[in-house]
């Protein structure tokens, strides 16, 4: 077999399947049944296509942008979209989407955006905003149940005015339940006052 030591190759490289690159320390391109292997370290400033399927196995994949106010990308789209949605890291003075450092999560088509488990959706984004969960929705420190809160009856101000040098207010009494307000009365004609 031939192999390639410390070539730079600036041009494209067509494998026939089965067809190898070896690099000196046995690190591997392979193309078998129009598949890509890489096993070792692959650095690509440029793009890397497959028509199959692209495999790594035993460690990970690094995508890095490096001017600040950019993006890494890995970019998914279909067959009515070339870009559906991806993951964009921002760099540290991106504006956009989720700003400086956002690691977003971004179907940019007029569609949802389901997260889920156990292959199964569990919370969907529509492409409204609005938000539909399954199953519970669990918030630390926040506190649920019928006696977390206040029962009482409470009069606030909900208008002031100078009235001819007379300080006059409206009021409305709201009542709360358990911390949760059940009832809001009807708000109160001016009324003079010497406070508020």
């Amino acid at each position: 077999m031939a192999q390639l030591k410390a070539t730079t190759i600036n041009g494209d490289v067509t494998l026939e399947t089965g067809g190898k690159i070896v690099n000196s320390t046995d690190e591997t391109l392979e193309l078998i049944d129009t598949n890509i292997k890489l096993s070792g370290e692959v650095e690509a400033t440029g793009s890397v296509t497959s028509s199959g399927k692209l495999t790594v196995s035993e460690n990970r994949v690094l995508i890095r942008e490096t001017t600040a106010s950019d993006y890494s990308v890995l970019e998914f789209g279909n067959d009515s979209f070339a870009l559906l949605g991806g993951f964009f890291a921002g760099g540290s003075t991106a504006s956009g989407y989720g700003g400086a450092h956002a690691m977003n999560i971004i179907n940019i088509q007029n569609a949802p955006l389901a997260l889920g488990t156990g292959n199964g959706v569990r919370m969907t984004i529509g492409a409204d905003g609005n938000i539909t969960a399954t199953g519970s929705i669990t918030a630390s420190g926040y506190k649920s149940g019928a006696t977390t809160g206040q029962t009482t009856t409470a009069t606030i101000v909900t208008d002031v005015r100078d009235n001819a040098g007379q300080m006059q207010k409206k009021t409305q009494l709201l009542t709360f339940t358990a911390g949760l307000l059940t009832a809001k009365g009807a708000e109160t004609d001016w009324t003079d006052t010497t406070d508020i």
